[in-house]
């Protein structure tokens, strides 16, 4: 008997030792559901800036966020975080103190320039961003390779047009939002060396009503017959259907609201890679190197039926190029608008120069719809 109880007693010892080193490990990883132990809940702030459901970027990104559906994850949205008035500082400020928030989204095209700031403020929490390059320990620069479908697009609306004047709606102009609209100018050129590229800057997200007059302005002066997008608004795709032009989608596919007017969308989802980044802080592998997400099945140019098989095949080729090559979209030579040279021959672009340094424009952009504010700098 008294063996019998010795022989328990180590069993439950043994157990016990078990259970012990499954709750030992998931206390230091934050990581997977382990034994009888469930991982702590992790609140998660995303900041928007304008609407969540706005039908295009902040939407794209919201449906990424819903897809995830983590049990132990709880995220907090906030919309409207405008660039330099502060309320970058009042949201973070009241998702940490109130929301115990750990980890903070902070993706849209116009991030606040008090992200030092913030940070330094909260160095427990750790930002993703799409402001820039940083040197910050707790926060990361989050990118995604649109550039690489915009060339695309570009391509697109080239073979399309029948009158050579192609244009591109884009926000504010930043680093990468000026790679978009070089890529899309690249791509055109490629496809039609004499293409002219008409950039119509909106400077907003949101004002509908900013972006209405802008594309007005510009269509109204330009014999322009196809329009893309970096940021989709059905003003514009309205606006194309009542001039008779054709239009190139980005972000969500409405092709059955406007299967007549768009030749193709650039969409993406990024569940998957914002999985990734929400498991590496959750995992201890958090680091401040920019990331990138790259084109690939859930990021591309997908285009209508309506267009030839010949553009078709000849874009989806140049598609799997960027995929499985080494060359990207900005592989040169590239010049500027003046004729320098901005990328020597046999050569990429740094994803450093992308996000933090494209404050030029590449041939093919039409002088007056370069912004004022960087005029000076790309000639």
């Amino acid at each position: 008997m008294k063996k019998v109880m010795t022989g328990l007693s180590l069993l439950i010892l043994s157990f016990c030792a078990v259970a012990f080193s499954c709750s030992y490990y998931w206390l230091n990883n934050s990581g997977e559901i382990l034994g009888f132990f469930s991982r702590r809940e992790t609140v998660i702030g995303v900041l928007f800036e304008g609407d969540r459901h706005d039908g295009s970027w902040n939407e794209s990104l919201l449906s990424a966020f819903e897809e995830i559906n983590d049990k132990n994850c709880r995220f907090v949205y906030v919309d409207f975080v405008h660039n330099g008035d502060g309320s970058f500082g009042t949201a973070v400020d009241k998702l940490v103190n109130r929301d115990n928030a750990e980890i903070i989204f902070s993706m849209g095209l116009s991030q606040p320039a008090d992200i030092a700031r913030v940070s330094a403020e909260h160095p427990g929490v750790k930002f993703y961003t799409g402001y820039g390059e940083s040197e910050l320990p707790n926060v990361c620069g989050v990118f995604v390779r649109l550039y690489q479908a915009q060339y695309q697009a570009g391509m697109l609306a080239a073979a399309e047009s029948k009158s050579g004047d192609i244009a591109i709606v884009a926000p504010t102009p930043r680093p990468v939002i000026n790679a978009a609209v070089n890529a899309f100018a690249l791509g055109a050129r490629k496809i039609r060396p004499e293409a002219r590229v008409h950039v119509i800057w909106t400077n907003t997200l949101y004002d509908n009503a900013k972006v209405v007059a802008a594309c007005e302005k510009v269509l109204a002066a330009c014999p322009v017959d196809v329009v893309g997008q970096i940021n989709q608004y059905r003003e514009v795709l309205d606006i194309c259907r009542r001039r008779g032009i054709k239009a190139i989608g980005a972000c969500r596919d409405l092709r059955q609201e406007y299967g007549d007017v768009l030749l193709g969308t650039v969409i993406w989802r990024s569940d998957d890679f914002i999985r990734v980044l929400i498991n590496d802080a959750l995992e201890g592998r958090f680091s401040s190197d920019s990331r990138f997400a790259a084109i690939d099945e859930n990021m591309r140019l997908v285009i209508n039926g309506s267009v030839g098989e010949d553009n078709r095949s000849r874009i989806e080729d140049v598609g799997r190029q960027l995929r499985y090559t080494n060359r990207d979209v900005f592989y040169g030579p590239v010049r500027d608008r003046s004729g320098r040279v901005r990328i020597p021959a046999g050569q990429n672009i740094s994803d450093q120069a992308i996000v933090s340094r494209m404050d030029w424009y590449v041939q093919g952009i039409v002088e007056n719809d370069v912004p004022k504010a960087v005029r000076k700098t790309v000639n």
